[in-house]
């Protein structure tokens, strides 16, 4: 799972970088995703050219999907039964 969060100026004149990322409920949940995932492996996290992170897997118990922000309302409700699903799926696959 690879992170491209290097710091840039948006448009608007904001920052954006990793913690911009973190903040943001779709990404959120693409991070909860892959964790759920039945593949294995590290996240990493690019901020620049020439720098690569591993993340530690447990930080999306710290940034909850419902929590993060979103452009759209209704995406936040939209998840709530995807990530349902998916923890219904690690589940059964744990049990296995």
């Amino acid at each position: 799972f690879l992170v491209l969060a290097p710091t840039i100026e948006h448009e608007d004149g904001h920052m954006l970088d990793y913690m911009s990322w973190r903040a943001r409920g779709w990404c959120r949940f693409e991070r909860v995703a892959r964790q759920l995932s039945s593949s294995s492996g590290p996240m990493l996290l690019v901020t620049r050219p020439d720098t690569v992170f591993e993340v530690g897997a447990q930080d999306y118990l710290l940034d909850p999907i419902g929590c993060g922000d979103f452009s759209f309302e209704e995406d936040r409700a939209r998840l709530a039964p995807i990530v349902q699903q998916l923890l219904r799926g690690k589940l059964l696959q744990l049990f296995d």
